[in-house]
């Protein structure tokens, strides 16, 4: 009761963009629309995966290298 389903952003999100930080190796694709997701809609992310470090948007983890 606490979660809600959504679309992702993909529809209105740069694609370009996204494509152009993957091929700098900085995150996977699924990674950074999961994160734009997040962002467009004003939701918490719930995840342990560190590769969501410095993303700008709101977090909720036990991972430590989340929390530091």
């Amino acid at each position: 009761s606490f979660c809600q389903k959504t679309e992702t952003a993909f529809a209105a999100v740069d694609v370009f963009a996204m494509v152009d930080s993957v091929a700098q190796g900085k995150l996977d694709f699924g990674d950074l629309l999961i994160a734009e997701t997040c962002r467009m809609q004003n939701l918490t992310l719930v995840t342990n995966d560190a590769d969501f470090k410095g993303l700008d948007i709101p977090i909720l983890t036990a991972n430590r290298k989340l929390l530091a």
